[in-house]
């Protein structure tokens, strides 16, 4: 049986998503403020807060929005889904092309959790998601981000060893850190060491790192 993974859905719009976007958004403007960005992908795009979010404010820039719950999916094509420039993905980023089962939690709302579970509450719905090799998917559609939103709790690592060839473009890099999971400590060690990036802002789950000048 696949490893199970968990997942919240939330309501949308939601003001203290709204709240944090804009504490992402800040960080990106002080790295990327002469144009808009050619590509920025929003990995673990949820119902399309942060990508509604990003539109209004680079209107040139092509947003990859990727998340692979049908409900949650459905939701997002709903709210951003007619938006020129950006591109829907009904699918997980992961280091191969597998299928992962996903816990939906019918009533604690709020986060987007996807990290890993091992025992399933009683009353969480389960159900099958597309994941996929992140380099080789990336690779396919042309995807070399400047900036990236990462938040796939428990995936982290291995999505970006997977995709570390299609990053060479990328300036700022925002993810978010849950320290139950046991990659967690690998992940900033990879970032600094192998990507070349720098914390730029640290706050309780999520880190900001912007690219070192060559």
């Amino acid at each position: 049986m696949p490893e199970p993974i968990s997942i919240r859905t939330l309501p949308f719009p939601n003001w203290r998503s709204k709240r944090e976007v804009k504490h992402i958004w800040e960080s990106f403007e002080d790295v990327i403020s002469e144009r808009d960005p050619v590509q920025l992908v929003d990995a673990g795009a949820n119902v399309g807060t942060f990508t509604h979010y990003l539109r209004e404010h680079w209107a040139s820039t092509e947003i990859h929005a990727f998340e692979p719950v049908k409900v949650t999916f459905d939701q997002l094509r709903t709210n951003v889904g007619d938006l020129e420039g950006v591109y829907l993905h009904e699918v997980g980023l992961y280091q191969e092309n597998t299928i992962k089962e996903i816990g939906l939690y019918p009533v604690r709302r709020g986060h987007h959790n996807y990290g890993r579970m091992t025992v399933f509450h009683k009353d969480i719905e389960v159900t099958k998601v597309q994941m996929v090799h992140a380099g080789e998917y990336f690779k396919k559609y042309n995807i070399q981000p400047e900036v990236m939103k990462v938040d796939i709790e428990g995936c982290e690592l291995l999505f970006l060893q997977a995709v570390k060839e299609q990053l060479d473009n990328l300036k700022v890099l925002h993810i978010e850190i849950n320290p139950t999971f046991e990659d967690h400590k690998k992940i900033e060690p990879y970032i600094i060491d192998v990507l070349g990036m720098a914390v730029f802002d640290s706050r309780e789950l999520t880190t900001t790192y912007h690219r070192n000048a060559d």
